[in-house]
């Protein structure tokens, strides 16, 4: 009884080694994901053969306004210095390091003189709910699906359901979402959506207003995504059907019930957690197809409105919150995966 507070203090230290040290490398690896991120981000926006200042002189002349050469140089000066264009790449290069710090990446060229930061707060809760809900609805139908798919593949329904999620998998978005577009726009005439975004405010007018614009593209995004989760979700189950135990387990008879929650169902769900949190991490990039369709107010149109004019503040500010999302929740599946799964134990061991 002597030596069992020191010999238990001792096994404790000894299984917080491996969690610190894996701690500490997956935040070491994290920091360096995201400067790799950012640092090809800036570099992208640098590189390009585009001039912001140009695009902006090109805009005022286009309206009409007439300018002398010299009017025209000292605004390209004063244009360049506004965004910080006229400074060394480097000196750049760490001002924009220093804005992700801050959230504030300067003016946006495209709305100026409003800040990037209070643009894309504005876009960020249409995304958010948008992809928010899409992903969670489609991840619940495409598992449970797929799961129940496996245990009964045997029937004539499950095999005609399998046949038709066969020929819709390799179907390009692009086509389904425009197909869409004209059923429930041109044909039926019922997605209107709004025409000016409200404020996001606490409010059922607000959310309703989201839901208005929102459950068209969400739709679209479902069917599809349901399709890919559940031909997924099938594949991983007829895998875990072959496992000796499970195989065991359904020659002994247990109920559908019982195999699906102990044996098929926990082997799907401990993966497609995994994908389910990568997709959450990956909302914050928008989803530039469907809201370039649907003409939806969120991240990704912003972020395609951003490279069209060349408004750098605002393209990074947005591929920022992507960068700092994916990262995030690799890391955070990183930590939490050896509770989800007990066969990963921290520090490599089994």
């Amino acid at each position: 009884m002597v030596n069992g507070g020191p010999q238990k203090k001792r096994v404790l230290n000894l299984a917080a080694a491996p969690l610190l040290q894996n701690l500490i490398e997956r935040l070491m690896l994290l920091i360096f994901t995201i400067w790799t991120g950012l640092t090809i981000s800036f570099l992208v926006t640098r590189l390009s053969p585009r001039n912001p200042a140009e695009q902006v002189l090109s805009r005022i002349q286009g309206a009409g306004v007439f300018m002398r050469p010299e009017e025209i140089e000292v605004m390209r000066r004063t244009i360049m210095g506004l965004f910080g264009l006229d400074k060394p790449i480097w000196e750049q290069y760490f001002s924009f390091i220093q804005s992700v710090f801050t959230f504030r990446f300067g003016p946006s060229l495209l709305n100026f003189p409003v800040a990037a930061n209070d643009i894309i707060s504005i876009y960020m809760p249409w995304t958010i709910f948008l992809l928010l809900t899409a992903t969670l609805i489609s991840w619940i139908i495409g598992v449970v699906t797929g799961i129940v798919m496996s245990i009964r593949e045997h029937k004539r329904g499950v095999r005609v359901l399998e046949y038709i999620f066969i020929t819709m998998f390799p179907l390009p978005y692009v086509v389904l979402a425009i197909a869409f577009l004209i059923i429930f726009v041109g044909v039926l005439r019922v997605y209107i959506g709004v025409t000016i975004i409200p404020k996001i405010t606490l409010s059922l007018e607000t959310l309703w207003a989201m839901f208005s614009r929102a459950w068209l593209p969400a739709l679209s995004i479902i069917v599809l995504s349901s399709v890919n989760w559940a031909m997924g979700s099938l594949a991983l189950a007829r895998t875990a059907k072959r496992e000796p135990h499970v195989f065991y387990a359904m020659v002994r008879g247990i109920p559908t019930n019982l195999l699906l929650k102990r044996y098929i169902g926990k082997n799907v769900l401990i993966l497609q957690i995994t994908a389910l949190a990568l997709s959450l991490g990956n909302i914050f990039g928008g989803a530039l197809v469907t809201e370039y369709i649907f003409n939806y107010p969120g991240l990704g149109t912003l972020l395609y409105q951003s490279i069209v004019t060349n408004d750098f503040n605002t393209m990074l500010g947005v591929t920022t919150y992507s960068i700092l999302g994916v990262a995030t929740a690799s890391f955070m599946i990183d930590m939490i995966y050896p509770f989800i799964d007990p066969r990963v134990r921290y520090g490599g061991g089994e």
